[in-house]
């Protein structure tokens, strides 16, 4: 067999040549990983028999609208004109085999060459319509009204006369109309002048331009800027399919928009993105907040990847929808992942102590205890005044049966959270184990209390009995 062809090259090209090594995959998003599926839509391929390397291709030879793009190749590979028509591989992706499947180490680039735009003689005018969202225009745009993008009409007549006056300024693409290409039948003979039979088809040709506008303008429906507007006021960020202000907002963008034209809508879009998002988090650092569900995390990472999309530079935001990501990662139960991802989000923001405190806990639960620390003393040095890692250096001297060093850092998390109690127990045990019964009525009393947090997930029933038995042990 000969190799495959080199990049760039059309995914038909490539499937042409397609190595028996190949292997069809499909993108598992809550695992962030690829698996082996018969029907998947990537091919792996490895890049050598003994690397743990492998490229990643699309499987489509072609998408059928720009949604095709945003639903099934998104995640590994970027595109900056996702519109329908025929797939190109620029670069392909390339992952590393994991436990149980394949994890991206690097997005891949791919490229649409468009469809042939349909074309309608219409009077002397021609209609086109837009491959991507299948509004009709006229031939000399540049731009497609609607959705932005670019327009390329295909004449469907051999007689063409040019007429060329200067065009105006496309306000929303920012560039000229080309000329004019105006089909006209060839003039029958007759024994008319030439003058006049000039003059007819001038007055036949504007005749057609004019009524071809009109019926542009009778069907083309909102502007694109208008259909943004209405999708954040009604706060459709991510659907329906079409009309979402995420899509009509690149939309917009690709169209050729200037950035003073995209700027109110940054503003518009920014505080319903991160407010409640960012709030999420915080009241997540709360000591003894409760965990929000698994579609929490998932809505507050898309969210997050929007705004990071709108204001690339903010590392703030950046770090924490990295921490969302690896969040992701960590309830479905890849550690590894999240391990990586929080380093990464620790390493964007500096100052942000929660992805070590999270790694931090991975060591731990792997009894990593010394490992963890390290986390654990670097979450701390990063905010002194937050109660979780001090109870959580606590906790990694307690099950190493260093209570004397354990008590010490329970002691600084109470002082910081006075409620929470979860450091109240673990001091209390440790009390109960020095045979310090009246510190251990204290602290389990605390933490029987109604307003004692985070309460959840510890057992109750247990402290209680303890209570009992020190307040026993006190009354003999």
């Amino acid at each position: 067999m000969e190799p495959p062809p080199g990049f760039p090259c059309s995914v038909a090209a490539y499937l042409e040549k397609l190595p028996r090594s190949a292997v069809a995959v499909r993108f598992q998003a809550e695992k962030s990983l690829l698996t082996e599926a018969k029907s998947g839509e990537y091919f792996a391929i490895p890049i050598t028999r003994e690397s743990l390397l492998s490229i990643v291709i699309p499987g489509a030879l072609k998408l059928a609208s720009k949604q095709d793009y945003y639903n099934t190749f998104y995640e590994l590979f970027n595109c900056e004109n996702p519109v329908a028509g025929e797939v190109v591989i620029l670069s392909p992706a390339v992952v590393e085999a994991v436990e149980g499947g394949w994890q991206l180490k690097e997005a891949g680039f791919i490229e649409i060459k468009p469809d042939p735009v349909v074309v309608e003689t219409v009077a002397a005018g021609e209609i086109t319509t837009c491959a991507t969202c299948g509004e009709p225009g006229l031939t000399e745009h540049t731009f497609c009204r609607r959705c932005g993008s670019p327009l390329r009409a295909v004449s469907t007549s051999d007689a063409v006369v040019n007429f060329n006056p200067p065009g105006p300024a496309n306000e929303q693409a920012g560039t000229t109309f080309p000329s004019h290409e105006v089909t006209v039948p060839p003039p029958a003979p007759t024994g008319l002048p030439v003058k006049l039979i000039f003059g007819a088809l001038g007055g036949v040709a504007l005749l057609g331009i004019i009524l071809s506008i009109i019926a542009f303008n009778s069907v083309s429906g909102p502007s694109l800027e208008k259909k943004l507007d209405n999708a954040i006021a009604a706060g459709q960020l991510f659907s329906p399919a079409t009309d979402n202000a995420h899509d009509l907002y690149f939309q917009l963008k690709n169209s050729g928009a200037t950035d003073a034209t995209l700027r109110p809508y940054r503003d518009k879009l920014l505080p319903l993105l991160t407010d409640s998002k960012l709030q999420l988090i915080r009241n997540f650092m709360v000591p003894g907040s409760d965990d929000p569900p698994v579609e929490d995390w998932q809505s507050a990472y898309q969210s997050l990847q929007f705004a990071v999309e709108l204001k690339p530079g903010d590392s703030s935001l950046l770090a924490r929808r990295l921490y969302c990501e690896g969040r992701l990662a960590f309830l479905a139960k890849d550690e590894d992942r999240a391990v990586q991802i929080w380093t990464r989000a620790a390493d964007v923001d500096k100052s942000w102590p929660l992805p070590v405190n999270g790694i931090g806990l991975i060591y731990s639960t792997r009894k990593k205890y010394s490992d963890a620390r390290s986390y654990f003393f670097e979450a701390a040095r990063r905010d002194a005044n937050w109660a979780y890692p001090y109870n959580n250096i606590g906790t990694s001297f307690y099950l190493e049966k260093n209570t004397a060093d354990a008590k010490g850092y329970y002691q600084k998390a109470v002082e910081l959270a006075p409620q929470w109690a979860r450091p109240h127990s673990w001091l209390g045990d440790i009390a109960m184990k020095e045979q310090d019964y009246n510190t251990a009525i204290q602290e389990f009393t605390i933490v029987l209390q109604p307003g004692a947090t985070g309460t959840r997930n510890m057992d109750l029933d247990k402290i209680r009995r303890q209570l009992e038995i020190a307040q026993q042990k006190v009354s003999l």
